[in-house]
């Protein structure tokens, strides 16, 4: 269900409306067999609604909510509505509510629709995607190891904006578009090789060496920063919702790069945004004033490895999740189905 906010009489050609009820079933003439029916939430009680979704009350003594729900949202049932159309072609199709009524509901006894709801919510909630669970432990874990550490502006471990080169109208160019850094990998995909004057104004420009980070949401949250190594010239261009960070010492140049994708980091972020909703930035004046987490030269080499091996599992973790998420969602249709068969 959904909420189209508050309108007023006048903006309606509908002289009736009916009031919903917390429990109702509801559908749509015009979408019912596609699915389109539900029970009525609580947050949806007293909204109103036009002819075109007629509701029922339910009897509560003979049948339980969270088994209808489930029935309702079986194929079972959505085969019937699809059955019980009149009209012609799929748009004018549509279930008037002698044909609903006529639809058969299975009803063992309460006591065992009880048990059969306890059942499929039970996998429902188990279908919730998981795929950012274990990140969560393990970023707060990495965040505790970060806190520990010195800690500098990282103004003073890299320029932040610095000054863009000139280059003739001719000199050869790498193009980076938001969408060819990788939030996954942290890497640039697919730069465009240009020459100079093929673009216009405004771009960004970074050297080989330089971070690159998005600064606007929600790239910016998704981890869109990489280093740009120089692959068909040594100079890049790119949105202007990138910062580009150039370090004063090479030997920090992943390790700047490496922090700026975790969640220690983007959660400091977040918290400087400005601009409206949708639209909402990183200024470089925190890139500027940022104290963030600096080991000695001689602990770098084990610190980036660490943060680039957390990085590499958690992808993996992560995607072994989505996939369990993917099964686990195919579960519950198939119950659904099982049951309600050897109900008919």
């Amino acid at each position: 269900m959904f909420d189209k906010g508050v309108t007023g009489g006048s903006a309606t050609s509908y002289t009736r409306l009916f009031r919903l009820s917390e429990g109702q079933i509801v559908y749509s003439k015009l979408f019912g067999w596609e699915g389109a029916v539900a029970l009525v939430p609580a947050e949806f009680d007293g909204y109103f609604v036009s002819s075109e979704f007629p509701t029922f009350a339910p009897d509560p003594v003979r049948v339980a909510p969270g088994f209808l729900e489930h029935f309702l949202k079986s194929n079972q049932f959505t085969e019937e509505m699809a059955r019980s159309t009149n009209g012609l072609g799929q748009r004018r199709q549509r279930v008037n509510i002698d044909a609903f009524l006529r639809i058969l509901v299975p009803l063992p006894p309460t006591s065992e629709q009880d048990r059969i709801a306890a059942h499929l919510t039970e996998l429902a909630e188990g279908a919730v995607h998981s795929g950012d669970r274990p990140k969560a432990s393990v970023d707060a874990l990495v965040s505790l190891w970060l806190d520990s550490l010195p800690q500098r502006p990282l103004g003073h471990l890299a320029e932040v904006g610095p000054r863009p080169l000139r280059l003739a109208p001719d000199s050869p160019i790498d193009f980076v578009p938001m969408e060819a850094v990788d939030a996954i990998t942290g890497s640039i995909v697919g730069s465009q090789q240009r020459a100079r004057s093929d673009l216009a104004s405004g771009y960004r420009q970074f050297q080989a060496g330089d971070v690159i980070f998005a600064r606007i949401t929600p790239s910016m949250q998704n981890g869109k920063s990489a280093v740009y190594e120089g692959y068909n010239a040594r100079v890049g261009y790119g949105s202007t919702e990138f910062h580009v960070l150039r370090p004063h010492d090479d030997r920090y140049t992943r390790w700047i790069w490496a922090l700026l994708r975790t969640q220690w980091f983007i959660s400091r972020a977040r918290e400087s945004f400005t601009g409206t909703a949708g639209q909402q930035r990183v200024p470089a004046s925190f890139l500027e004033q940022v104290k963030v987490p600096t080991p000695t030269p001689a602990q770098l080499p084990g610190a980036i490895e660490r943060l680039i091996d957390v990085r590499a599992r958690m992808n993996e973790v992560r995607r072994v999740a989505l996939h369990r998420d993917e099964l686990a969602k195919s579960i519950l249709p198939a119950a659904r189905n099982e049951i309600f068969s050897a109900l008919r």
